[in-house]
């Protein structure tokens, strides 16, 4: 049997540490290649904007308390529908499944979109947010709360710019059985109950473009 010095064990720690640091590099360099930005048009832009205006009625934010819900309302409205926008545009290769559930969800503002962001793809959904702290898509999670979670479903990380023209990072996504087992419990009590997975952790998004 081998004994290794001090020396020696702080060494293969470097090394290990090396070896794992050169991995992660390479993982998220494979990670921001393949986040999928999409601008979206002026005149697009107008009509997305309406639908944003439409989605008030009966809205909430679950992420901020009430005072800041109410004043961030039509924000969080808006990153929504060009979350969507794009992900209807990406995925299906158009943004007609994108206004059908708007259309449905407009005629009914009180029952929303029945849980189907885009007309076509039942089971997937796209969780918008704002960026707000980092310009760097890969420093995102994906959160998905408990009421939220359905069997075979799959989520799609989706991160929007503050300024214009309106754009989109589709960062990745998770199937339901890729979530951790318990909910978030750390040091962000916002994040508490959610489903928590970190963006550079997500699947790439031709992968389900590919599979749809």
């Amino acid at each position: 049997m081998r004994i290794m010095g001090e020396g020696t064990v702080r060494e293969v720690q470097k090394e290990k540490s090396l070896r794992y640091r050169s991995k992660r590099f390479f993982i998220d360099l494979i990670q921001r290649i393949n986040v999928i930005t999409l601008f979206i048009s002026d005149d697009e832009s107008e009509k997305v904007r309406e639908n944003a205006k439409l989605a008030m009625v009966g809205g909430v934010s679950r992420i901020r308390n009430n005072k800041e819900r109410k004043k961030s309302l039509a924000e969080d409205q808006l990153v929504g529908q060009i979350s969507t926008y794009v992900g209807s545009v990406f995925l299906t290769g158009s943004a007609d499944g994108y206004y059908k559930a708007r259309d449905k969800a407009n005629k009914n503002p009180y029952k929303g979109d029945g849980g189907v962001d885009i007309i076509g793809l039942p089971n997937v959904d796209i969780k918008g947010s704002m960026m707000r702290y980092s310009q760097d898509p890969l420093k995102y999670r994906l959160l998905v709360r408990s009421q939220e979670r359905h069997k075979d479903w799959i989520y799609v990380l989706a991160m929007v710019p503050k300024q214009r023209p309106y754009k989109c990072h589709l960062v990745g996504w998770a199937y339901d059985s890729d979530l951790p087992e318990k909910a978030y419990s750390g040091d962000i009590k916002a994040l508490h109950g959610a489903f928590v997975k970190e963006g550079r952790d997500l699947r790439l998004m031709e992968e389900l473009k590919n599979n749809k």
